[in-house]
């Protein structure tokens, strides 16, 4: 027997279906399908100013995209996802914009990705969240040692550890 569910488009159950369906598809490496799922979760929480949605969707599907090396894709998400948050959402703004940060960090781009890591740790400092300080500053480490300043990349990971629960400290 099949069951079938008919929820609109501004359901917020749609939205978290769409992105569990995209995680389940991410995990099955079934990318493209797991990025329709992503974005279909994307357009329902912008249509309903879900700001945790947002980040949520966008972030899972550039992670997609990145995964297979489309770069220039995985940027999409993120400035479609930051383009909608709302003001009030600086913890969602800080992780998008980690993320773009590391995205970008190309050679025609490097100020353009610096300015939104430093964007990003400025607001996660401001915010005082662990778990939002250690996700940025592991996309700010990436980034140092993508530049070659690996001494800061190393103390800026450390730095990030204690946020980490124990049980992935030592994987």
């Amino acid at each position: 027997h099949v069951f079938s569910l008919e929820l609109g488009e501004q359901d917020p159950l749609l939205g978290e279906a769409s992105q569990q369906h995209g995680e389940a598809l991410a995990g099955l490496q079934r990318y493209d399908d797991a990025v329709a799922a992503f974005e279909r979760a994307l357009t329902n929480a912008i249509a309903r100013h879900d700001d945790v949605g947002i980040e949520r969707a966008a972030m899972g599907a550039s992670n997609c995209h990145a995964w297979r090396g489309m770069v220039v894709e995985s940027l999409v998400p993120l400035r479609r996802g930051l383009e909608a948050l709302t003001s009030d959402a600086p913890r969602e703004r800080a992780l998008l914009l980690g993320q773009l940060g590391r995205m970008r960090l190309t050679p025609g781009h490097l100020d353009e990705a610096w300015q939104f890591t430093d964007e990003a740790t400025a607001l996660a400092a401001r915010l005082g969240d662990s778990v939002v300080d250690a996700q940025v500053r592991t996309a700010l480490s990436w980034s140092q040692r993508l530049c070659g300043e690996y001494e800061a990349a190393s103390a800026t990971a450390r730095r990030a550890l204690p946020a980490v629960p124990p049980p992935y400290r030592g994987l």
